[in-house]
This record gives structure tokens, sequence and C-alpha cells, in this order.
């Protein structure tokens, strides 16, 4: 000790300074890593909210693709469903001007029904003919319409397309049914009823 005073070394005091650049240089390591972590976490939190945003968008985009992709499927029905109705339109003019009155051709075809007859529907897809879908209860009931529309003379001629026989069975019992399929050409012939 003697000889280290005499030298004016001093082994406490370095010692001390020595611990304690050390403590700060572990504290301020720890601080900085403290900081990094701190920005990583604020950073790593942002990201996350932009993430849920971008979600929201999205999800809010997506919805607007369905509703206009919806509203395109309503348009083209929309524009389909004009086309046929200005086709069907165009042909009962045409069919107006070549043969009867579609009225009057509907109203005539009502006039002649068997009592028998549970429905008749008729569809008007060109101008030379029209199609008349029918279901009755008996079958001699379809002839007898064949017939009776022969009388009206508006149309040249009749076929009969398809006559189809239902069965339906139900508590009460079983029924039959006749589905029934009429070409009629339009243009009827003055010894028609003969």
């Amino acid at each position: 000790m003697d000889q280290y005073k005499k030298k004016q070394v001093n082994l406490l005091p370095d010692l001390y300074f020595k611990k304690k650049r050390r403590v700060k240089f572990v504290v301020l390591v720890a601080f900085i890593v403290v900081l990094a972590i701190s920005g990583f976490v604020l950073h790593l939190v942002d990201l996350y909210k932009e993430l849920e945003e971008v979600k929201t968008e999205n999800i809010l985009t997506i919805q607007a693709i369905q509703e206009k992709e919806e509203e395109r499927q309503r348009q083209t029905l929309l524009t389909v469903l004009k086309t046929r109705i200005e086709f069907k339109v165009n042909l009962l003019k045409e069919i107006e001007a070549e043969n009867a009155s579609v009225i009057q051709v509907s109203e005539a075809i009502e006039s002649v029904l068997p009592k028998g007859a549970l429905y008749v529907n008729v569809d008007f897809d060109s101008t030379e003919s029209m199609n008349v879908f029918g279901r009755t209860k008996t079958e001699s009931e379809i002839p007898d319409l064949i017939h009776k529309l022969r009388e009206l003379n508006l149309f040249k001629n009749i076929e009969i397309e398809s006559v189809t026989k239902s069965e339906f069975e139900y508590y009460s019992g079983e029924e039959i049914y006749y589905d029934f399929v009429l070409i009629c050409k339009f243009g009827g012939e003055d010894n028609e009823t003969d």
C-alpha cells in the first residue's frame, strides 16, 4: 500500500469508476434496447391498425362488387325481358296484320272450351301458327275441342303435337289428367266446317 501511495496510485476509485462506467453502459444499452423494442411494438400496432383498415375496406369493396353484380344481373334480366316483350308485341302486330286479331282468337278459343278443360294457355311463336296448351279430365274432350276450333274457321290446320296422361295420388284418391298441346296454323278456309 505504501508503494501505491508513493506512486499516487489509487485502486479503489479506479474500480469504482470502472464499475460506474459499466453500469452506465449497461443502462444505456438497456435504454436503447427498450427504445428499439418500443418502436418495434408501436410499428406493429400501427401495422395492425392499417391491416384492420385494409380488411374493412376490402369487406366494403367486396360488398359493393356484389351489389354491382346483382344490379348487373337484374339489368340483364330486365333487358332480356324487354327484348322478349318487344318481340311478342311485334309478333302480335304481325299476326293481327296478316290474320285475325289475337284478342278475337283468344276469345274464340275461350268460347269453345269444353266444360272439363281445367287449364288452357296460348303461346304465339310465329305469324303462321300458335300453340295451345291445356289440361282436361277426360281424353274425349280433346277431339271435341279440335272440332269446335275447326268450326270457328280461324285456322287452316290444327294438329295434335302431344297428349300426355298424368296420374296424381291424393289422400282422397287418384286423379287422372290429360295434358295436350295443339298446333293451330292461321288462315281459315271457306269449307273448313264441311
